[in-house]
């Protein structure tokens, strides 16, 4: 019913006008089979009203087979689109404590193969549909031409579809068990790509990856596999010959039904030509099953089917103003009272950090120091809104940040972390010097022997660690937001640009009234920062 109710929001016009001509092929179908068979059971020679009615109703099957494809065609194209835009939306803006539980792979598979799945019974949706109104059409027929036959015919296949059900169920619950598997695969997949270099450089390590993490969850895989297909393979083999069994037991038991041959032999042309059009249609039936199971994984990691987009292109807001008026750089932040914690599962507590006390103006450095696993990153997370606090709130120049304004809050903040992300553009940007104060930029931070931009486009981004934190330096420099977040920037730069960094770009951004926190470990530099905030076991010292 989920499936249905997608369509219905898609596109309703496309959707319903595909099932109407469905059904009208579908009714032509079985009005051909009902007309040759009864041409055949009542004797009657070959007429010109005959012919004429065959040739009449195989275009009315054709055109109108032929139109549902083509709407269903467009209600695909249309279907994937929006659930593409609308995952990537809810990707957007889920809270990112949520998003990293789920973890990339997950994601991955979520925005790739799931919605594929669920595209893919868009399109048997018209053999779906025409197999349903052939088999009924041919139903109302055999009704007509012989009930107390129709019912014998049912009383055979009843044993038949209770089989061929189990069987689907079966199916079901290992389609479930394949995207499990799949989840498992694309997790390794990451673990194999990210860290090939760990892998090369340590024979131990590369064989137990090998061997007790890819090679056992690969087998399952295709054991599961395996399993899916054979159980579905058995189901087609069933409904195979179902039908040929029941031809077989209404010849068997033409006699006790009273049934004249005439009648018989237009019941068995009905029943080969519903074992034609039932055919297709228990070979879509799996792909329903399994846009089914997609569909409940989707919602029960806490996505919607859903088919609008939430995100709205935006102005530029670099250079809002903030709240009362103030303007950008003339900013304050409390943080009074906030806790987080990291739940491991329903049972166990996790890792607790705060409650957090403290407060920055515009115009400092603050430097944030302490051990690794102290909470500096967790910290820094909440006060950027990344994290929402399980206790106390943040002030924004005297105002409570919350859910409605937590995203102009967010706007406030350049952050390069520890392990940067660079985009292959520099987006978001307006003006027309972007190209300039970049290239600017990277004469500063000397990789225009490594770097070009051309268009809002960075030439080349196979660089070093350090080279890559430069050039997220460049795009935060650019941004000109009113405060700067450090995680660690120093770490992995040679001296030089250690030295720069410190004694040089950071007394910039003081001078300019910019607020600057950075999270370090270089002591020698300490006499740079206006104060150190010391962190140890999730707590302020």
């Amino acid at each position: 019913m989920n499936l249905l109710k997608l369509f219905h929001k898609t596109a309703p016009s496309l959707f319903y006008s595909s099932l109407f001509t469905s059904i009208i092929s579908g009714f032509s179908n079985a009005a051909l089979a009902g007309l040759i068979s009864h041409q055949i059971a009542m004797q009657q020679p070959i007429n010109s009203w005959f012919l004429y009615s065959l040739v009449f109703l195989i275009l009315i099957a054709v055109c109108f087979d032929f139109l549902a494809k083509q709407l269903l065609n467009r209600l695909l194209n249309r279907v994937v689109y929006k659930l593409r835009m609308s995952f990537a939306s809810q990707v957007l803006t889920l809270p990112f404590s949520r998003l990293e539980t789920l973890g990339t792979p997950r994601l991955f598979a979520l925005l790739t193969d799931d919605i594929l799945i669920i595209g893919n019974v868009t399109a048997q949706l018209p053999t779906i549909c025409v197999g349903l109104t052939t088999l009924l059409g041919c139903v109302l027929y055999l009704a007509w031409l012989s009930p107390l036959t129709l019912i014998g015919l049912i009383v055979f296949a009843f044993p038949v579809i209770i089989c061929y059900w189990l069987l689907q169920k079966k199916t079901s619950q290992l389609f479930q068990n394949v995207i499990g598997l799949r989840n498992q695969l694309y997790s390794i997949y990451r673990d194999l790509t990210d860290g090939m270099k760990e892998l090369k450089l340590h024979a131990n390590r590369l064989s137990v990856f090998y061997y007790e993490y890819l090679q056992p969850v690969t087998i399952s895989s295709r054991e599961t596999n395996t399993a899916f297909h054979k159980y579905h393979l058995f189901a087609q083999s069933v409904n195979q010959f179902t039908y040929f069994i029941l031809i077989l037991g209404l010849f068997a038991s033409s006699n006790w039904l009273g049934t004249s041959i005439e009648v018989l032999g237009a019941y068995a042309i009905m029943v080969l030509y519903i074992k034609s059009a039932t055919m297709t249609l228990f070979t879509a039936l799996p792909l329903w099953s399994g846009a089914q199971v997609a569909i409940n994984k989707i919602e029960a990691i806490g996505f919607k089917l859903r088919v609008s987009e939430t995100i709205t292109r935006s102005a530029n807001t670099l250079n809002s103003k903030t709240p009362n008026g103030i303007g950008t750089n003339d900013i304050r932040i409390d943080v009074e009272g906030i806790c987080y914690a990291y739940q491991k599962n329903k049972e166990e507590q996790g890792f607790h950090v705060g409650p957090f006390n403290c407060s920055f103006q515009s115009g400092e450095v603050v430097f944030i120091t302490g051990g690794n696993g102290s909470g500096k990153t967790t910290f820094l997370k909440l006060l950027i809104g990344l994290y929402s606090p399980k206790t106390g709130q943040i002030a924004w120049n005297n105002q409570e940040v919350t859910v409605e304004n937590l995203e102009e809050y967010r706007q406030n903040f350049a952050v390069i972390f520890s392990e940067p992300y660079l985009f292959p553009h520099l987006m978001g940007f307006v003006g027309e010097s972007v190209d300039e104060q970049a290239q600017a930029w990277l004469q500063r931070l000397q990789l225009t022997n490594k770097v070009e931009v051309i268009n809002n486009k960075f030439s080349n981004l196979k660089l070093s660690f350090g080279q890559r934190k430069r050039l997220a330096l460049l795009t935060a420099y650019i941004e000109d937001r009113p405060i700067y977040i450090f995680d660690e920037w120093a770490a992995g730069q040679d001296p030089e640009f250690r030295k720069f960094f410190y004694r040089t770009l950071l007394p910039e951004l003081k001078a300019k009234d910019k607020l600057v926190i950075a999270i370090t470990h270089d002591d020698q530099y300490f006499d740079t920062a206006d104060r150190i905030i010391k962190f140890d076991a999730g707590q302020i010292e």
